[in-house]
């Protein structure tokens, strides 16, 4: 068949079943969505995982309990105009980039492309395509007043001086 402006699908045949995956010890719920997608004027088969944002909100907190015991996180998503975001706060425990090992990658990247179907960026877990739930992620570290403290004791008997408030990361006291 010839490809022509008339008979030219970029998609055909969208199959669709509800499963599971696993990702860090936990199980995620997913939809499966299986399609042919027009490449190079020949239809490849795509198969992808596709979590929704409240799916991709309870995995991330998952995780977490999981791999960080004794830390309460607070998870909290948001849908707005063209896009969709999780925000991820603590206080005192892992650094921002132990956590960012843990769930950096949950969250797709770019554009959503021409439909809701195929997103043009998609992670890779466990040779799968996934698509999460949201656009962005938000990973946010507070430090409690007790925390602030014990890092200026620290300071101090080292023989210098406590750092200054607005200086969040002045040593590797802080991590």
């Amino acid at each position: 068949m010839t490809l022509t402006a008339h008979n030219l699908t970029p998609f055909r045949a969208v199959f669709e079943h509800n499963t599971t995956f696993p990702f860090h010890g936990v199980t995620v719920p997913a939809t499966v969505r299986s399609f042919e997608k027009l490449v190079n004027g020949n239809f490849q088969p795509v198969r992808s995982y596709e979590v929704t944002l409240t799916d991709t909100a309870k995995t991330i907190k998952a995780v977490l309990t999981t791999h960080v015991p004794g830390v309460k996180f607070g998870v909290k998503s948001s849908r707005f105009s063209m896009g969709s975001s999780i925000d991820v706060r603590w206080d005192d425990g892992p650094t921002p980039d132990m956590v960012n090992a843990l769930i950096g990658q949950c969250h797709y990247k770019g554009d959503a492309g021409v439909d809701d179907y195929t997103p043009t960026v998609h992670d890779e877990i466990n040779g799968q395509r996934v698509l999460w739930g949201n656009g962005y992620l938000g990973i946010n570290r507070h430090f409690s007043d007790g925390f602030r403290l014990w890092v200026e004791g620290r300071y101090i008997e080292q023989g210098g001086f406590p750092p200054h408030p607005h200086d969040p990361y002045p040593s590797d006291l802080w991590q």
